[in-house]
């Protein structure tokens, strides 16, 4: 094998293991939901996740115990099932958050949610689905859902 064959081979195994690391940091149900979302996942680094993090609380009101503070918003509804709002995400990727544990951001198309909603809502207590400046989706710890839209605060 040549020097630069060997380079790049390194550099490929030493990605791989960081993306492992980064995967096993936050315990065995993250690690699923990763593995379950497959390579249609971005996951954010520590850095960028914070600031997703900080921009989403910004945009979103919460209450003081950690939920959507749904009372502002002039329009939301609540769901029985996610696939039910699939006509109204369009093509949109979302990102994914959770109420605990200050897990990375992850961003993901609907259908590849949806086709693993289980290992997605296990890793945390609520999680949210959000689109910057569009819509947030909110499954509450208790199995109740809903989705607001951000253009229009009371």
């Amino acid at each position: 094998m040549k020097k630069q064959d060997r380079q790049k081979r390194l550099e490929f195994l030493l990605a791989k293991r960081k993306e492992l690391e980064k995967k096993e940091d936050k315990g065995p149900l993250f690690s699923e939901c990763v593995n379950a979302l497959d390579k249609g996942v971005i996951i954010y680094s520590p850095e960028k996740s914070e600031e997703r993090y900080y921009s989403f609380q910004k945009e979103v009101p919460f209450t003081f115990y950690g939920r959507i503070e749904w009372d502002k918003f002039d329009k939301y509804c609540v769901i029985t099932y996610l696939e039910d709002v699939k006509s109204l995400i369009n093509d949109d990727d979302l990102e994914i958050y959770w109420s605990t544990n200050n897990f990375p951001v992850l961003k993901t198309n609907f259908e590849n949610i949806l086709s693993v909603y289980d290992d997605v809502v296990a890793v945390g207590s609520d999680t949210f689905l959000y689109v910057e400046n569009k819509y947030v989706i909110e499954i509450y710890h208790d199995g109740e859902m809903r989705i607001g839209f951000l253009n229009n605060f009371r």
